[in-house]
């Protein structure tokens, strides 16, 4: 729907349009400025006209007939597809009190309600309207009004009317609650005021010692978007705290985290939210076993793909089981590692994968084991250091006494464009190979 897309930072609508803005919350904020950014701009004198009016206003009585036929309204309100039983209650009651204007506005306060929560804002907007002309709403309900007026016109993307409106709320009220920055904020977001709009809701955040969990994401998506993330931090630290069971907030913070440069606490706080079974996604887990690898926890990390492999979290794809033993490696768990790296290669495009299988024979002195899949990465294809491959197979070679065929590989590396190091080492090697073989020529002519 309109209503749940139009606007990225604005939250759960009636927890700010039905809160009463005569009345302090918890804390106080400050009495408020003329206005609301502290520019000295001339007040509209109808706007000083309208609050003396409704200062002096009182809410006249409702009969008990009408009170609970109203009570019944709200009743239906509360159900479950009910809105078109609920207007049909009303326009009844409209046309018993058509001469108490006080319970017509009020009648009319409560179809623009229903109208607003089918996002039909054209005519939730015509009958807020029709309420505040009747001039008989107490000074709160109007406030209350104003406020779903001004949000109406937030969410059809009429910027102006919406500002003209939380400015005339802030010169009206006498005490601000949190919820009325926290508009006025949604307001500048959508005027890409984003700095003075943070500023609003750092307000409303700090004006309780329990803050409203939109309020507080409010603030932390603002301070994310301007690049701000250690303030953000704090307040995705206060929403994990309030807010355990989200998993969105475990997150955010990790990766907030390493954008400032706190690895360790990344790594503990992705941790956490794996351990409350918050990451489902494959990405998520894998993204976990990185940071667990980049910190030296590579048998952990490796215990984490291969548990979430046989939970089917990840996927056995060619990728994952090269992870899987890359993390086995590095944890010097070379069979485990193996085992891993088989199963990856059947479907390997290039050489790279038989390489490392390579080395890890090489470690073991299964040099034939070692030949076999430096013969694979050669064949594959896709090294770019082939000096690397045929220095090692020059010197499995050489410990299978193959001399000729050593000396033949480590010629190689004098033919592609290995850098001057690379070059002695295999002339070295040469000369070395060269020696064993001239001996072995040798100890067979005697």
């Amino acid at each position: 729907m309109y209503m749940k897309t139009k606007i990225i930072f604005f939250f759960l609508l009636y927890s700010i349009s039905h809160t009463s803005v005569g009345v302090e919350q918890k804390k106080s904020i400050e009495k408020k400025p003329t206005n609301i950014e502290n520019k000295r701009e001339q007040i509209p004198k109808k706007w000083v006209q309208l609050k003396k009016e409704l200062k002096n206003r009182r809410s006249a009585l409702t009969s008990p007939i009408v009170q609970r036929r109203m009570q019944r309204i709200l009743r239906t309100m509360g159900k479950k597809d009910s809105e078109k039983q609920t207007i049909e209650l009303i326009e009844k009651l409209e046309k018993i009190v058509q001469n108490r204007l006080f319970d017509l506005a009020r009648l009319y306060q409560l179809k623009a309600q229903v109208y607003l929560s089918k996002d039909d804002f054209k005519k939730a907007g015509l009958y807020y309207k029709k309420a505040l002309n009747l001039k008989r709403l107490s000074y709160n309900e109007h406030l209350s009004v104003l406020y779903d007026l001004a949000t109406i016109n937030l969410l059809q993307n009429k910027m102006k009317k919406a500002s003209q409106i939380t400015d005339q709320i802030f010169y009206l009220a006498d005490t601000i609650p949190p919820s009325a920055y926290i508009l006025k904020a949604s307001v500048l977001v959508e005027q890409k005021r984003k700095k003075q709009a943070l500023k609003l809701v750092m307000k409303a955040i700090q004006s309780t010692t329990q803050p409203n969990e939109s309020w507080l994401a409010f603030g932390a998506a603002l301070n994310l978007d301007m690049e701000q993330y250690i303030p953000a931090a704090r307040l995705l630290i206060k929403l994990t705290g309030f807010y355990p069971e989200r998993k969105k907030y475990w997150k955010q913070l990790s990766a907030v985290y390493l954008n400032i440069n706190k690895d360790d606490r990344a790594l503990a706080t992705l941790d956490l939210a794996y351990k409350l079974d918050f990451l489902e996604k494959e990405q998520e887990i894998l993204h976990l076993a990185g940071l667990l690898m980049y910190q030296g926890l590579s048998f952990k990390a490796a215990n984490l793909i291969e548990k979430s492999l046989k939970l089917k979290k990840v996927k056995p794809t060619k990728k994952n089981q090269e992870i899987l033993g890359d993390c086995w490696l590095r944890a010097e768990e070379t069979k485990k590692a193996l085992a891993a790296y088989h199963l990856a290669a059947p479907a390997a495009e290039d050489g790279k994968i038989f390489f490392k299988m390579a080395r890890i024979y090489m470690g073991k002195q299964n040099w034939k084991a070692a030949v076999d899949n430096l013969q694979k990465a050669l064949g594959k294809g896709g090294i770019k250091h082939l000096e690397n491959i045929y220095i090692s197979m020059g010197i499995a070679y050489v410990n299978l006494k193959k001399y000729t065929d050593a000396v033949n590989s480590f010629e190689q590396v004098i033919s592609t464009e290995a850098k001057g190091q690379q070059i002695k080492i295999a002339r070295d090697w040469i000369n070395y190979t060269k020696r064993l073989l001239n001996s072995t020529v040798s100890l067979n002519t005697d």
